[in-house]
């Protein structure tokens, strides 16, 4: 059950909390203000598939309108959203790749390897930085 828009915190202005008419024009505000950014955002994340960008960005604004009692409407919601959309996207894709498989072993370890390729990379040119 979601909790009462009662239950914000004094002073804490959020889109569950509004008049009874204004959460959902509030909510709509939000959605044509952030849309566009976490569409690319999404579109960025499923390697250009429109499809799921579109899926992305709707399951983030249900989680939005969800979570509407803890989104604070005066600071910009757009990091939660773009941390919400990323979060889907790496859910969707482990899901995609079943654990145990090759395909995820050859996922898994190419990005362990660029890691400590990345890492081997810092500390050389930490070492050229301190030594040059």
């Amino acid at each position: 059950m979601l909790p009462a828009a009662e239950d914000a915190p004094k002073g804490h202005t959020t889109l569950g909390n509004q008049p009874r008419a204004e959460p959902d024009s509030a909510f709509r505000s939000m959605y044509a203000e952030h849309r566009p950014a976490l569409l690319r955002l999404a579109t960025t994340l499923t390697a250009g598939d429109r499809g799921r960008a579109e899926d992305l960005v709707q399951e983030t604004m249900l989680r939005a309108w969800t979570h509407r009692n803890d989104l604070d409407i005066h600071r910009s919601p757009r990091a939660w959203l773009a941390t919400t959309t990323r979060h889907l996207a790496i859910d969707a894709h482990r899901a995609r790749i079943p654990a145990g498989t090759v395909k995820s072993r050859i996922f898994y370890g190419l990005r362990a390897l660029r890691r400590t390729l990345a890492a081997q990379d810092a500390v050389a040119s930490a070492k050229g930085i301190v030594t040059g």
